[in-house]
């Protein structure tokens, strides 16, 4: 009753009294919590049974509704008020003591407010970021305290105040005065040990990193990022050298590891996927749990935090984050485990550093992982050479006995070669090629003398021709051995259109001669590397022909670069109509003349709009040339592994072959050049295979343009990595690379050689790792790289391998081991449809089954070389000069 009679007498006397300023309201609110401290006597009482959080809501929203009510930029009295008579430093001296109990609590949710509501810049003020300061040290000192929420939201927007304005964190960096003596502003580095700088907001947050509050902590790390990321040099060295940042987050992903179970399964470790965040985890909604499960969640979930701080951080303190990791978890856990001989450990341990590898997006973290798996070495390889420890070991057991580690170990290599640091590619493969001893000189054609009358006339064609020819064959063949020109441009006719999946089956049938020669060979152990020289050979006394019809054929014009117009229907005639009735009439009108049966596959607008449209339209494109054919050069109509050497296609981004030894300023290749040469390449790879070994046309798997719109993707996403290493347009000339060294192509080539050529013996899980992690190297976009795996026309010097030479041993092996196996074709197709799901399930208990499945693995992987270099081909040629 008394309380109503109270209330209602101070309603009536507001109303009967003067309305007050909003200062005079603000002095009362101040004067009755002054008054509360100075009549309470009893300090036990709980705060919130008095006034005070009351008057400082009423004293918050004075301040507000002032600033509502004044012009931009301009101070209210009420504000004036609050900053003279240092109000905010009575309320810090009141929440650091908690007196009465839970004022802490009041005067955080107060300076939260006031900074956060208040528009106008108040941290630069001495007489705010003063008693800030003092509050933020008070921040995380007890652990589990029940303030904890308030000091979490009142951290957090200190942070988002000191990155909308970095240069306010250096009102929060305690660094040690000047002494009298010394006038010089004292620097971090010249601190002694018993002064120290300090930063205080740092230290809280990582104080409340470890709360057992999982949000708490999660916001404590939000906090951290942000600090971490402030533009100020000076607050990174102070962070990374007087507090424990980098030295927490180390140890915690330690601590975190630890406690995973010893043994792990590869496929369990590379299903997890975690984000660092707050992510609720439920193990009845989880379907494919496994021991360990909860653990690596936290793990991987603390490592890709760590990961995001390290890209979005200072780069000082990102480096010394991503050193503090290595000293502290790579090198003492990792890489003992690595060493390791128990299989089940070696397994796991590899697995983590795997996934580790796939989810580290940070320069700073990737170089850090990257030169602690390969090292530093930079210099030629040679036989035997132990640069470092734990490359050699990985690499050594990718030929291990058993089949998960191998598997694993490469996919470790292939995971590196995904990640874009230029060292990778440069350790593993690049580093043994840049002295192109690799190449044979001796099988070179001489450079023209006189570089300005070259190919003035076509006689000038000729005479290159013919020495050419004459500086390769030197060797007499025998007569069995011979082919005729007209067959070679026959079989070539359908080699053009292996593109088209339509024609596949006539390519096949078409191509059924030249398997047979093929498989003559390997029975008379003929190397097949020395095909093509034995080919050209048979058709020396044919040469002049080809020359002749050069000279009278209708030649590249040089202003547009186009090919004179033929009418379709001529060249239809050509292809399909009476063979036999038109060859003996051109034969008879003019012996020179030879009736052409190819075309020309690539046009120029498929050169300039490759990469415009992206791969939708490549195979389209590819379809669309072969349905409307234009002639080629007649200069260029050879089978390609009967070329001459004078007329072998040049590398990507490199000088034609026959100018192998020029600088990159020598006369480039004409794009329709270009063009025939990569066409040959690409059907040097997709004629390897024996015919009675293919089985991908019979289950209407087709062609290799399905592999194009992969090729695609990959090879760009390679070249985006690499554009910041500035690789060369062309190989270092020949006259510039020594010639008294010998070639070793690197530990890790040689190894992928040898399982290459154990393929047929190989499991189909470890065949497919090999072939796709030397997919991922012969992607790179160095001419090094495109020359030493994708030209299959190189010549290499006695006892050199390239990918091609040792495709060409398996294809050897292949072809004696089939004959040995009834219906091995039929075989073949069973199981691959067993692969592709179109039949029963596998069945590993067939006889052969390695060999079987090796070939399909082959097939295939010839395929994808073949799309590769169809793919840096067009890529290449729009960087070619003209």
């Amino acid at each position: 009753m008394f309380n109503r009679f109270a209330a209602a007498l101070h309603h009536a006397v507001e109303a009967l009294a003067p309305q007050q300023t909003l200062l005079e309201d603000f002095n009362f609110h101040w004067k009755s919590i002054t008054h509360y401290f100075i009549n309470n006597k009893d300090d036990k009482k709980p705060v919130q049974e008095s006034n005070i959080p009351s008057h400082l809501e009423n004293m918050l929203a004075l301040l507000t509704q002032e600033e509502n009510q004044m012009e931009d930029n301009q101070t209210g009295p009420c504000m004036e008020h609050l900053l003279q008579h240092k109000i905010l430093e009575t309320l810090h001296t009141l929440g650091k003591a908690d007196c009465p109990p839970g004022m802490k609590q009041v005067v955080l949710i107060f300076f939260t407010n006031l900074i956060g509501k208040i528009k106008q810049p108040l941290l630069p003020h001495i007489n705010v970021y003063k008693p800030v300061h003092g509050l933020l040290k008070v921040c995380g000192n007890v652990r589990a305290a029940p303030t904890e929420r308030e000091e979490m939201q009142f951290l957090l927007l200190v942070c988002a105040k000191l990155r909308q304005d970095p240069y306010l964190v250096n009102f929060f960096l305690e660094l040690p005065k000047p002494t009298l003596k010394s006038k010089e502003p004292v620097s971090l580095s010249s601190s002694s040990s018993g002064n120290q700088p300090e930063f205080s907001l740092v230290d809280s947050l990582l104080n409340l990193a470890q709360s057992p509050d999982t949000r708490i902590a999660v916001k404590a790390c939000e906090g951290l990022m942000l600090v971490a990321s402030l533009p100020e040099k000076l607050a990174a060295q102070c962070i990374t050298e007087y507090t424990q940042f980098c030295t927490l987050l180390a140890e915690r992903l330690c601590t975190l590891y630890n406690a995973l179970p010893l043994s792990m399964d590869p496929v369990d470790v590379d299903s997890v996927e975690a984000k660092w965040g707050l992510d609720v985890y439920s193990d009845a909604e989880d379907q494919n749990m496994f021991p360990g499960k909860r653990q690596l969640i936290s793990l991987l979930s603390w490592f890709d935090y760590c990961d995001q701080i390290a890209q979005n951080a200072h780069p000082i303190v990102a480096k010394a984050l991503a050193m503090s990791m290595k000293e502290r978890f790579l090198v003492p856990i990792i890489e003992p485990l690595i060493l390791q001989t128990s299989e089940v450990g070696i397994l796991t341990s590899t697995a983590h550093l795997v996934k580790f590898l796939q989810m580290t997006t940070s320069i700073d973290l990737l170089e850090v992982f990257v030169y602690f798996i390969l090292g530093r070495g930079t210099e030629q390889e040679v036989p035997g050479m132990t640069d470092h420890k734990l490359r050699q070991r990985l690499i050594a057991r990718c030929d291990h006995l058993s089949d998960e580690i191998i598997i694993m170990s490469l996919k470790l290599f292939e995971t590196l070669l995904k990640k874009p640091h230029e060292h990778i590619i440069n350790n593993l493969v690049l580093r043994n090629l840049q002295t192109r001893v690799y190449i044979d000189r001796t099988a070179l054609p001489p450079p023209p003398a006189d570089n300005e009358g070259a190919r003035t006339d076509d006689n000038n064609v000729d005479d290159i021709g013919v020495n050419d020819e004459n500086e390769v064959h030197t060797n007499q063949v025998n007569e069995n051995q011979t082919v005729d020109i007209q067959q070679v441009e026959n079989e070539t006719v359908d080699d053009d259109h292996i593109e088209n999946q339509a024609d596949y089956s006539s390519l096949v049938e078409n191509q059924a001669d030249n398997s047979s020669h093929v498989e003559n060979q390997a029975d008379d152990n003929v190397h097949v590397e020395n095909q093509a020289d034995d080919n050209v050979e048979n058709q020396e006394d044919d040469s002049s022909h080809v020359e002749n019809q050069a000279d009278d054929s209708s030649h590249v014009d040089n202003n547009t670069g186009d090919y004179p117009h033929v009418d379709n229907e001529d060249v239809h005639t050509h292809i399909v109509g009476n063979h036999g009735d038109e060859k003996q009439e051109n034969e008879a009108s003019n012996p020179t003349e030879q009736v052409i049966d190819r075309t020309e596959p690539f046009s120029n607008a498929l050169l300039e709009n490759i990469f415009t449209n992206g791969p939708d339209t490549l195979a389209s494109e590819i379809l669309e040339t072969h349905e409307n054919p234009e002639p080629s050069s007649p200069l260029f109509d050879l089978s390609p592994i009967h070329m001459p050497v004078s007329l072998l296609p040049t590398t990507v981004g490199s000088p034609t072959h026959s100018d192998i030894s020029a600088t990159p300023s020598a006369s480039s290749v004409d794009s329709s050049d270009d063009g025939i040469g990569i066409h040959k390449v690409v059907n040097c790879f997709l004629t390897l295979m024996p015919e009675a070994s293919k089985s991908s046309y019979l289950t209407g798997d087709v062609g290799y343009d399905m592999y194009l719109r992969e090729a695609h993707r990959q090879f760009r996403e390679c070249s985006v990595n690499c554009l910041p290493w500035e690789w060369p347009t062309y190989p270092t000339p020949l006259d510039k690379c020594p010639t008294d060294e010998s070639f070793y192509e690197g530990t890790l080539v040689k190894m992928l050689y040898d399982k290459l050529t154990r393929m047929l013996d190989q499991t189909y899980e470890v065949n497919l790792q090999v072939t796709s992690v030397l997919s991922k190297i012969t992607l790179f976009p160095h001419p090094l790289i495109h020359e030493y795996f994708l030209n299959p026309f190189l010549p290499v010097t006695p006892g050199c391998r390239t990918l091609n030479t040792v495709l060409q041993k398996v294809m050897i092996d292949l072809t004696m081991r089939m004959k040995a196996i009834p219906e091995f074709q039929s075989q073949v197709i069973q199981v691959r449809k067993q692969l592709m799901g179109m039949a029963d399930e596998r069945d590993d208990s067939l006889p052969h089954i390695d060999l079987l499945e090796g070939v399909i693995v082959l097939e295939e992987f010839c395929k994808e070389l073949a799309a590769v270099a169809f793919v840096k081909f067009h890529a290449a040629s729009g960087q070619t000069p003209h």
